[in-house]
């Protein structure tokens, strides 16, 4: 044996060797992985070759499958220098995989090299269109012609186009001899292992993206099959389909769908939802199974909703009896961010000798939570034809945050039909609105018009006005406390961390104002850190509102369990702002927030400030300035 490495130690392997990496998460680990899957099928393992610990790309599962696999492009990590002999035959073999969802193309891939005086590529593995579930595999190759050098492996992977669901691992990497090597060794071909294929039951298209998200290119279908007729299922009922089976719906019939993500599936959903307000409903109207615009959460609000343009999805024919009374009946809902406009919608249509859009919802400047409503209309106009409903979601605009869900699709007859059927008008139901506090990145939303006279409480920090650190006395944090400071600036690796400017003058609250040795040597650690302001009284018959500047700033090791929120407590207790942390590196870059007090009209109130690094160890910092309610 010259070189083992089962990975439950650390020997010493080095991430990012070149400097050059770009992926912004599913960067390699030496780590216990945690397992992910989708719909039955396997992308990241929790079990190792051997014992506990693999490399592997972002050992976390997180809130969904793509949380965090590869993003952002390539990852690399090399091993420690190993001194080959001479006379002998060497070996090297290890276990590996890649994984990926049908969203992966050939510029993603799983490499392995051998750098000596050359440098030669071992194992060479692509992503494709299809389902490539994880499972070890076995690999070994001839180090011959690297007899005699001291070499290292470098093994990288890449979500190297458009994002993909990508997942990589590799274990029990070892290098042994055995005798003399053959007089004339020729060198051995790189072999290219075969994905493992798994059929899908459905086709998620996860794109890992902020909002608005990066696009995804989703192959177009080329073929359009013409549906069968769907048999009468029993009295009265002329087709139904709750989505629990699948009835032959066809995505992109007329193959010029333009969506990147978000693409219409028959899916069982994931929920996602920013500061309360949900956008994807993970309840369908009934049973597991609807028709969803993207299934998955991913790892933030607008990772897999829709982007660039629109998605359809056509039924199965359906053949309509004459002399009857017909209606078609379904659930649905459009959610959308504020950033949506009359651009975004969603579109029901009945195709037959004549098409007649019987649904269509637009987007507005607003927040439209997901919830489900009923609709129904008469298809007296069809009787007697073979019609197919076509549905049609867009995000039409610019980049908007939009979600759609259609379930329990029915159409009944009942005795014969009124001797003038009067067609029902389109409904468009209102969106609901939603307060919600700006997250970072995000278009501010307008705050609410202040009607009194002038300031009521401003704190720009520069003087004391009487802020109490751990004013309930359950504060547990060790280092990072929130202070009215001068702050240092921290940053690693080009991110910024601490600023050392702050929104306005020379001091801000701000969690450890110094910078130290290294950047987590000041930062929240242990728990939680709270500061309070001085009672503030609020006068009646005036609109409030409350506004700052914070930032919430992190490493990739930061999860859901940190946080920075903001709490008025007056006779209730109300979060105005909740940030949480997640698995990528979060810059400090001051952000601007306002809500509406008016609820607490009349009230003496103060505002809680909370920060914490809440779970394992993490590098989180924070900071709050130019406090004002007016």
């Amino acid at each position: 044996m010259i070189f083992s490495d089962d990975f439950e130690t650390d020997k010493g392997w080095t991430v990012n060797p070149a400097g050059t990496d770009t992926a912004t998460t599913g960067m390699w680990e030496r780590a216990n992985p945690e397992g992910t899957s989708y719909n039955g099928v396997t992308y990241q393992l929790d079990t190792t070759a051997s014992g506990s610990y693999d490399l592997v790309t972002g050992p976390l599962a997180g809130s969904s499958v793509g949380s965090y696999d590869i993003d952002g492009g390539l990852t690399s990590i090399r091993s420690p220098d190993i001194a080959l002999p001479t006379g002998q035959s060497l070996t090297l073999s290890f276990k590996y995989y890649l994984a990926h969802l049908t969203n992966a193309t050939s510029d993603d891939f799983l490499r392995v090299k051998v750098v000596g005086s050359t440098t030669t590529t071992v194992l060479e593995e692509l992503g494709s269109g299809d389902y490539d579930e994880a499972a070890w595999t076995d690999f070994s190759t001839s180090l011959d012609s690297f007899a005699g050098q001291t070499i290292y492996l470098l093994i990288e992977a890449a979500d190297g186009g458009s994002g993909s669901l990508v997942e990589a691992a590799v274990d029990d990497v070892s290098i042994t001899s055995s005798g003399p090597p053959p007089p004339t060794p020729t060198p051995t071909n790189t072999p290219t292992p075969t994905p493992t294929s798994v059929p899908p039951t459905q086709t998620p298209t996860p794109t890992p993206t902020g909002v608005p998200p990066t696009p995804t290119n989703t192959p177009t279908p080329t073929n359009t099959p013409t549906p069968t007729p769907t048999q009468t299922q029993e009295p009265g009922v002329v087709f139904s389909d709750d989505f629990e089976t699948d009835q032959g719906w066809t995505v992109n019939p007329a193959g010029t769908d333009t969506a990147t993500t978000g693409m219409w599936e028959r899916a069982n959903p994931e929920g996602t939802s920013y500061n309360g307000v949900t956008y994807q409903l993970d309840t369908t109207a009934s049973g597991s199974y609807d028709l969803v615009t993207g299934p998955l959460a991913g790892s933030s609000v607008g990772s897999y909703d829709i982007d660039d343009g629109l998605t359809s999805i056509r039924s199965p024919d359906i053949a309509l009896p004459a002399g009857q009374s017909l209606t078609l009946s379904f659930k649905y809902y459009l959610s959308h961010y504020n950033n949506a406009t009359s651009d975004d919608f969603l579109r029901v249509k009945v195709v037959g000798s004549t098409t007649t859009t019987v649904l269509e919802e637009l987007g507005s400047g607003d927040y439209d939570e997901a919830a489900w409503t009923d609709f129904s209309d008469s298809l007296d106009a069809f009787a007697g034809q073979t019609i197919y409903l076509l549905i049609e979601a867009a995000d039409g605009g610019s980049g908007s945050l939009v979600e759609a869900a259609v379930d329990d699709v029915s159409i009944t007859s009942s005795g014969p039909p009124p001797p003038t059927p009067t067609p029902t008008d389109t409904p468009t139901p209102g969106p609901t609105a939603t307060n919600t506090p700006t997250p970072p990145n995000t278009p501010t939303p307008t705050p609410t018009p202040t009607l009194g006279p002038g300031p009521i409480f401003s704190d720009d920090f520069e003087t004391d006005l009487g802020w109490i650190v751990n004013p309930a006395g359950t504060d547990t944090a060790t280092t990072g406390m929130w202070e009215r400071a001068n702050p240092e600036g921290t940053s690693y690796n080009g991110v910024t961390y601490q600023l050392d400017t702050t929104a306005s003058g020379s001091y801000d609250l701000v969690t450890g104002p110094l910078a130290g040795s290294s950047v987590g040597s000041y930062d929240i650690d242990g728990g939680l850190t709270s500061i309070r302001s001085p009672d503030i009284a609020l006068p009646t018959g005036q609109s409030l509102t409350l506004s700052f500047k914070y930032y919430l700033s992190h490493y990739n090791n930061a999860t859901s369990d940190d946080f920075l929120r903001v709490k008025v407590v007056g006779s209730t207790t109300t979060t105005v702002l909740e940030e949480l942390g997640s698995g990528d590196y979060d810059e400090a870059v001051w952000t601007d927030f306002s809500d509406s007090l008016d609820a607490f009209a009349g009230q003496t109130i103060y505002l809680l400030i909370e920060a914490a690094d809440g779970g394992s160890g993490s590098l989180v910092e924070a900071a709050i300035d130019d406090v004002l309610i007016e």
